[in-house]
């Protein structure tokens, strides 16, 4: 990597996702507006609302449309999604924060590749266990890693959280 500190960060980074990765499934889930939870989230998981918690969707996971995360007050809950295989948000895809949660504490770690759609909006720190990618005019409040290589299109725009 070229020197120490690239070095250790890259392993800070792998211990990172591997800790994400293992954590136990807890918490709960809501199709957006009822008040009863779901058994199983399904692999296209926007629609939902979100508890903190430790989310295992398996397989190869996409969203088009709202994904609510909600504090319940806490400004430390953590929202992580560990997903099966690769994440491919589309351009609809957009996260509202509820409640006291933040992006900080929000973490989608992949198995796979990323790929983020044109216009997406997403929040949180992304771990991609492969490539990643950023379309154009797509928009990230948080943290980007990737296994290899990371491309960012035109127009595309990173705000740290």
């Amino acid at each position: 990597y070229g020197n120490a500190t690239a070095t250790q960060a890259n392993a800070d980074v792998v211990t990172a996702y591997n800790h994400y990765k293992a954590l136990p499934t807890s918490g709960s889930a809501y199709v957006i507006g009822s008040t009863t939870p779901v058994a199983t989230i399904p692999v296209a998981f926007s629609g939902h609302r979100f508890e903190a918690g430790v989310f295992n969707i398996a397989g190869a996971t996409t969203a088009a449309g709202e994904i609510q995360l909600d504090g319940q007050g806490d400004a430390n809950a953590e929202f992580i999604f560990q997903l099966g295989a690769a994440f491919a948000p589309s351009g609809a895809t957009f996260i509202t924060l509820l409640n006291g949660a933040r992006s900080r504490n929000v973490y989608f770690v992949a198995t796979g590749a990323v790929a983020i759609g044109a216009g997406a909006q997403l929040k949180g720190t992304v771990f991609a266990g492969t490539t990643m990618g950023l379309a154009t005019l797509t928009s990230h409040e948080g943290r980007l890693f990737s296994g290899s290589t990371m491309t960012l299109a035109t127009g595309a725009s990173i705000t740290a959280s």
